[in-house]
């Protein structure tokens, strides 16, 4: 079949059936035998699906992954994953990423410290407080006042009047 979107498309079917059942393997032959366009069309199911099955393995997987809107999104689905688990590990997993788009690692931050706002308020709280020089620091300590003043509005108010003036 000649190179294209038809092509593309049909590598793209096969790889997502394969990826439903074996992710490693879908992954292992598209980079074996896949280039660019393809490769892409080909990775992105197995890359959600891998880290579906296998949050640990997907981590690692995503790390080694080039730069780029696959990477980004594998970034994105992977810390939303792990913070469901654990919420300390999804942010040392980010932290550890190394270089990283500002956009992704932003939207990545906020994602998990909105669910650790969500279940455990005050701990999200306390992990902000280790944070002052994350670029996303305000935006987070604003979503962090929200979910405390929806549980406890004095320990809301307290808090903010707790946090260092110039992060």
């Amino acid at each position: 079949m000649e190179d294209g979107p038809s092509r593309t498309r049909v590598i793209q079917i096969t790889m997502n059936a394969w990826a439903d059942n074996d992710p490693v393997a879908a992954l292992d032959w598209a980079n074996q035998h896949l280039t660019g366009a393809d490769l892409s069309a080909a990775t992105s199911r197995a890359i959600n699906q891998l880290i579906a099955t296998d949050p640990m393995t997907g981590a690692s997987y995503v790390a080694q992954l080039p730069d780029g809107g696959l990477r980004n999104a594998a970034i994105l689905n992977i810390t939303h994953t792990l913070a469901q688990q654990d919420l300390n590990a999804a942010l040392d997993w980010l932290n550890g990423l190394g270089s990283i788009n500002d956009n992704t690692r932003r939207a990545a931050t906020q994602n998990i410290m909105n669910t650790w706002a969500q279940v455990d308020p005050q701990g999200a709280a306390t992990r902000l407080l280790s944070m002052t020089q994350d670029p996303s620091y305000n935006s987070l300590a604003s979503s962090i006042a929200a979910q405390l003043a929806a549980v406890d509005p004095n320990a809301a108010l307290q808090w903010v009047q707790s946090l260092p003036d110039n992060p």
